[in-house]
């Protein structure tokens, strides 16, 4: 004979975040801005200043 196996009861589901990780979560997004922005005003020119110096220009002088 065959038995009728009872459903197991719902296991209540946890939150994709909870109020902790939302809290950290909502903090990199509101610096990321400024990291950005700071990244583009030191890395923009220290790799232009390289790029430069493996040339033979010279800053501020008349283009021929």
């Amino acid at each position: 004979m065959a038995e009728n196996a009872l459903p197991l009861p719902a296991q209540p589901r946890a939150p994709l975040l909870n109020f902790r990780q939302s809290g950290r979560l909502m903090g990199y997004l509101l610096v990321a801005p400024l990291v950005i922005c700071l990244l583009v005003l030191v890395v923009y020119p220290f790799f232009f200043a390289v790029s430069i110096s493996f040339t033979d220009r010279v800053i501020g002088a008349e283009g021929q």
